[in-house]
């Protein structure tokens, strides 16, 4: 699966707004099972191919103080959500990047507070934005599409330069780009329905 970066920055005010502390961007990452370029008609997107097959027993994350899932355990509970194969894979494949050595930073997010004092997430799998929200109500109908918001800037420096930032800008989808899309997919599937 392809996961690549979409940049949302200034939606920042919006962590500022729930007192959630958070470094000079906010990336979004995003799963396609097609490269992203046919999407945005550009080549020089930055990508990073991850495995989206079912979580094995020999997968383990952890999490300090907060304790250790093994693979099994985190496909438990996503059988028990009762995704779609769509929403499955996406989530196995963003959870699988954020669990990463190299990033780590669903171990980032396990460290966050709410101003309260609470964990801001009680679960690994609720660092995966639509999910989180499928974990905490079940009945919820409408899900937004699942992926994960960058904003803790150790992630962001790390993700930054994973993708060669500073030599390539352009390897993040600008918001802009991703309304675009959007109006267009929305406008084809008018079409098809009219």
């Amino acid at each position: 699966m392809y996961l690549y970066f979409e940049n949302w920055t200034q939606f920042l005010y919006q962590l500022d707004i729930k007192g959630i502390s958070h470094g000079d961007k906010l990336l979004k990452v995003k799963a396609s099972k097609e490269h992203p370029s046919a999407r945005y008609g550009r080549n020089n997107i930055a990508v990073y191919e991850i495995d989206e097959k079912p979580f094995r027993l020999d997968e383990l994350f952890d999490y300090g103080e907060r304790g250790s899932w093994q693979g099994t355990d985190l496909e438990i509970t996503l059988q028990s959500l009762r995704l779609n194969t769509e929403q499955q894979t996406t989530a196995r494949a963003l959870f699988r990047f954020a669990n990463l050595p190299h990033f780590q930073m669903c171990q980032a997010g396990m460290e966050l507070r709410n101003p309260n004092g609470s964990w801001l997430i009680n679960h690994p799998l609720e660092d995966i934005d639509g999910l989180r929200q499928l974990m905490q109500n079940p009945e919820t109908k409408s899900i937004t599409p699942f992926h994960l918001d960058i904003f803790v800037q150790q992630s962001i420096d790390k993700v930054l330069e994973y993708i060669g930032f500073a030599q390539n800008p352009e390897g993040i989808v600008s918001l802009r780009e991703y309304m675009q899309y959007e109006g267009r997919l929305r406008a084809s599937k008018k079409k098809e329905r009219d």
